[in-house]
Formats: structure tokens, C-alpha cells, sequence
């Protein structure tokens, strides 16, 4: 098929466990998103822990919150429900 183009990328999917790698992942995903114009979906899995599950999904979320915080240049976490 000569001729055919790809269609436009308009989101990026960056899975990330905040490891060096990941966080290296992350910013050429950054970087690629922002020459291409497409969003950047970022998707961290929590490992389900059978002692006190709870305040280890708080912590992580308070985590990756912090941390992608951190890598998009804001200053606070975004309100509940607006990511």
C-alpha cells in the first residue's frame, strides 16, 4: 500500500513502576509527546498486598502523584477526578 500514511499518534501510554528506567521511559515519552502533540497517559499497577493493603494504595498513589507532579513541572498533585 505506496503512499498510505500512518494515522497521527494522539496518546502515548508510558506504563512506569517510578524506577530509574521507567522514569527515563517516561521523560523521552515526554519529550515525543510534546514533538508529536499527543497526550501522555501514564499507568503505574499497584502490587496487591494481603497486610494492610489500604495504607500501602495510599501511599503509592501519594507517590505517583508526587512524582508525576514532580516530572510535568506542577507544584501540586491534581484535585481528585481531574486527571
Amino acid at each position: 500500500m505506496r503512499g498510505d500514511t500512518a494515522p497521527p499518534v494522539t496518546r502515548i501510554l508510558v506504563p512506569t513502576d517510578f524506577s530509574p528506567g521507567s522514569e527515563a521511559a517516561l521523560s523521552l515519552a515526554q519529550r515525543l509527546a510534546r514533538a508529536l502533540g499527543a497526550d501522555l497517559v501514564l499507568l503505574h499497577v499497584l502490587d496487591r498486598t494481603p497486610l494492610d493493603v489500604e495504607t500501602k494504595v495510599r501511599h503509592e498513589e501519594h507517590e505517583a502523584q508526587r512524582r508525576l507532579c514532580f516530572s510535568s513541572g506542577r507544584s501540586e498533585p491534581a484535585p481528585p477526578g481531574a486527571m
